[in-house]
């Protein structure tokens, strides 16, 4: 880890076996939790909420991007890394975790009952050029196991409707 932390990369790090599986489920493209992407936010120290995934007890909620997550369950996140958070997010089905957010100056809770959600990788839709030609739009928001299958299905799908061309957001 500190040959590592030497590198002053963010995203070359070491993970133990216990990470290492906890990163294949995040990977695996469906877990169980409340449906939220989450970064550190170096400035205050607390969770920020990067979005909440569409469908989920997150999103159902009306949590929002950039909603700072000051506590779960009452531990607060304050200097709290990412992998502990997440530890405490994540959990069985169908259990409820409560988080204390901060939108702009008002905090407030929300309780949110635990579900497996499926995360769709691939957003995409068919635009038309101003000559009349059908454009694809495929979002890859992201890389798991699902990524290649369903970008994949949208491509072949938009093969079938003569798009003239793609555009991939990354």
């Amino acid at each position: 880890r500190e040959m590592l932390n030497n590198l002053n990369d963010p995203y070359t790090r070491f993970l133990d076996p216990k990470e290492f599986n906890q990163m294949r489920i995040d990977t695996s493209g469906e877990l169980t939790g409340v449906g939220i992407q989450i970064l550190k936010d170096s400035d205050s120290g607390f969770l920020v909420i990067i979005s909440p995934i569409e469908g989920s007890p997150a999103s159902d909620s009306g949590i929002q991007a950039k909603d700072k997550i000051i506590s779960i369950d009452k531990i607060s996140t304050k200097n709290l890394d990412i992998e502990e958070a997440v530890k405490l997010i994540r959990g069985k089905k169908g259990t409820k975790v409560n988080l204390e957010i901060l939108r702009g100056g008002d905090i407030f809770n929300k309780t949110l009952i635990r579900k497996k959600i499926e995360i769709k990788s691939v957003t995409s839709k068919i635009n038309s050029s101003k000559k009349g030609l059908l454009i694809g739009y495929l979002r890859l928001k992201q890389f798991n196991a699902n990524a290649s299958k369903d970008l994949r299905k949208v491509i072949l799908d938009y093969e079938t409707k003569n798009v003239s061309g793609y555009i991939l957001d990354l």
